[in-house]
């Protein structure tokens, strides 16, 4: 009799740390895809700070080239009316 109690006491024990095993192992396996998730956003945002970083340059860039040709369009605005003022 003793030795039926005792392999159900062992198939109680095993069936328990089974599913205690399962349910840390889930937890630990949500912890772990949280941190990878974490560690993804991280990556982006700094690749989309490189990107806006750029993307500043090019426009700064292009500001300039807007400004130098506002001038050019100004002095030969002024070349244009001193000419029509020749003829």
């Amino acid at each position: 009799m003793m030795e039926w109690q005792n392999e159900v006491w062992i198939a109680i024990s095993g069936l328990v740390s089974g599913i205690s095993s399962y349910i840390f192992g889930v937890k630990r396996t949500k912890k772990e895809l949280e941190g990878m998730t974490l560690d993804n956003v991280e990556k982006s945002i700094e690749i989309y700070r490189v990107i806006i970083d750029d993307m500043k340059q090019n426009i700064q860039e292009l500001l300039n080239k807007v400004d130098h040709l506002e001038k050019m369009v100004e002095e030969l605005k002024k070349e244009n009316d001193e000419l029509k003022k020749r003829i």
